[in-house]
């Protein structure tokens, strides 16, 4: 069976997107992230 396919949408500094990266790359959250959607440049 494929892993979901998951688009994060972020609003603000980016700390929350990190973490759920952080969680994918260390294999506690299986899913396949295919992209950010970020309203902060700099997040």
């Amino acid at each position: 069976m494929s892993l979901p396919r998951v688009l994060l949408l972020a609003s603000g500094s980016g700390t929350l997107v990190q973490a759920i990266i952080d969680e994918v790359a260390s294999a506690n959250l299986d899913c396949e992230l295919v992209g950010v959607i970020c309203d902060q440049e700099q997040a």
